[in-house]
């Protein structure tokens, strides 16, 4: 499909969302974001893309609702690099992002949702309009993007909630037998994952997964994330570990770690510095040459109440080369 095409269907869409919720009956939400930008990259230039959007559809059913999230955006490489926009690479609806999902809330504090959602690990949401960076850090990228499983939650206190869920590995099914490599030497078992979180002044959640087989037969793969952080007035702090472990001997594994210092200097206008980086080990010993560290800062403003203009400058120091890369990018994410 060209590129034209595809923006003459992403239009077709929206009329007809914007049709259904003028004639539907109460309860039916339409929203979305977009979120454009100009990025710069050294050795690469400046170049202007559609980083990131959706379109949110949910219709309320009593105490539940079930939602839809039809994500689009630029296809980029795995360097974060657009690649050429004649290409015809501009995505609808096929991001591993996208969500659809039935969700129940019950008065007695349990909860439970079923479907394709995003995931429920990690301080960085998949769509960047919940994220205070033009991009997610290194952590986030040992994250589940998504769970297509039944999530069960219960809320014990206003402070203290607890979640856990059963199904396959990101948007893989509940029951997946095969996939492609590395995830070949799956036999349908499933993953099971669980998060406690807390939030009263203090914050800290824990959380993981468990799926046998994952990266290999006979091999158990194993996600653990831990997140802590609390406000002191007008800043913040919140800090990040994960572990990410194949079960495999002698393949790497990865841990992750973050910190995220928030500053507001008003209502309108917040200051915000990222470390994250990454590193593999092999059965537990670090290499050093093997890790990749990001500092990332810059101002976020929030021009009206949908409307947020953000500067971010990035900095990247690759271990095993070395060698260290200047990126920055201009975000104007709305929200409508």
């Amino acid at each position: 499909m060209t590129f034209n095409k595809k923006v003459g269907a992403l239009a077709a869409l929206s009329s007809l969302v914007l049709v259904s919720a003028v004639s539907a009956n109460d309860g039916l939400q339409v929203g979305g974001f977009v979120d454009p930008q100009m990025t710069y990259v050294q050795d690469v230039g400046l170049t202007a893309i559609m980083n990131d959007g959706a379109i949110y559809m949910s219709k309320t059913l009593g105490e539940g609702a079930a939602t839809f999230d039809l994500a689009f955006g630029d296809i980029q490489s795995t360097a974060g690099v657009v690649l050429r926009e004649d290409a015809g690479l501009f995505s609808v609806g096929t991001s591993a992002k996208s969500q659809a999902f039935v969700a129940y809330k019950y008065n007695n504090g349990f909860s439970w949702k079923f479907g394709q959602f995003d995931g429920i690990f990690g301080k960085e949401r998949n769509d960047t309009v919940d994220v205070f960076y033009t991009s997610q850090g290194l952590a986030y990228g040992l994250q589940p993007t998504v769970h297509q499983a039944l999530l069960v939650g219960y809320d014990v206190s206003n402070a203290l909630a607890v979640h856990a869920y059963v199904g396959g590995s990101d948007g893989s099914g509940l029951v997946r037998k095969t996939g492609p490599a590395p995830f070949l030497f799956g036999n349908g078992s499933p993953q099971i994952g669980a998060k406690v979180a807390y939030n009263d002044g203090f914050r800290l959640s824990v959380g993981g997964w468990m799926e046998s087989e994952r990266f290999a037969a006979d091999a158990s793969g194993m996600f653990i994330n831990v997140m802590a952080g609390m406000d002191f007035g007008d800043l913040s702090l919140d800090v990040e570990y994960d572990m990410l472990s194949t079960g495999v001997d002698n393949v790497d594994s990865a841990t992750g770690l973050a910190a995220y210092l928030g500053y507001s200097l008003g209502e309108t206008t917040k200051l915000g510095a990222r470390f994250s980086s990454t590193n593999n080990t092999t059965d537990g010993d670090s290499d050093a040459k093997d890790g990749l560290t990001q500092i990332t800062f810059g101002p976020s403003f929030a021009m009206t109440k949908d409307l947020n203009v953000k500067i971010n400058v990035s900095y990247d120091m690759v271990a095993a080369t070395e060698e260290n890369t200047v990126g920055g990018a201009l975000a104007a994410t709305y929200r409508f």
